[in-house]
């Protein structure tokens, strides 16, 4: 019931805002019109449509675009990771280092932001969040996952990512208990996340090691 809520969102490509549908009654189509944006990506599924007409876009330049919506990089890629530091370059020709990119500071979330940076940075959970198919799983263990991918993306077009994605679902899951508007406590923060994060993945409230957030060899 609380997945349903997300179903069927589209993101403008030319200003980035988040729109659910796209057929003539929904926001995305009179965002279009009205702003005369008109490519639109589906954040489940990666098509790429162009509105108000409606119509598919299927060409090969927007693979790049794709990628970057959701990173996804082959495992043995990702298991040297740790091996060989990579240095990448942005879209202005700008050096960064993948996993070592700043966070936006929408508001008030650098509580989020400091636990986020500090969860990708553990290799077990950084590795699974990379490599596992969560496409049917909760929404906080899937934006979760997007968002340390983005953190590792080699491909990136600017050296910094949103957690405005997975801000969002955090504000639902606690009903508004952590927000980005608000300060609050990291700490808190993370004992939070990490017992709903164990939830979203399959973990029991009751039986230890049920989850990668739970695996005992880097508890």
């Amino acid at each position: 019931q609380w997945d349903a809520l997300h179903l069927n969102v589209y993101a403008c490509l030319i200003c980035g805002k988040y729109f659910q549908g796209r057929g003539p009654s929904s926001q995305a189509y009179f965002h279009s019109l009205d702003e005369d944006h008109h490519v639109f990506i589906n954040m489940e599924t990666k098509k790429t449509y162009v509105l108000p007409e409606g119509y598919e876009v299927k060409s090969k330049s927007l693979d790049d675009i794709r990628f970057v919506v959701d990173p996804r990089l082959p495992k043995d890629e990702v298991m040297r990771i740790d091996k060989e530091p990579r240095v990448a370059w942005d879209m202005l020709g700008r050096k960064y280092i993948p996993g070592f990119v700043g966070m936006n500071n929408i508001k008030a979330n650098d509580y989020l932001n400091v636990v986020i940076q500090l969860l990708s940075h553990v290799p077990p959970l950084r590795n699974f969040f990379m490599l596992e198919d969560l496409s049917g799983k909760p929404q906080l263990a899937q934006r979760a996952a997007i968002l340390v991918r983005k953190i590792w993306n080699p491909k990136a077009f600017k050296a910094h990512v949103s957690p405005h994605e997975l801000l969002q679902e955090v504000a639902l899951r606690s009903s508004k208990r952590f927000t980005l508007t608000e300060q609050s406590d990291p700490v808190d923060f993370l004992n939070w996340f990490l017992n709903n994060l164990h939830l979203a993945l399959g973990g029991s409230k009751s039986k230890p090691g049920t989850s990668i957030v739970q695996w005992r060899r880097w508890q």
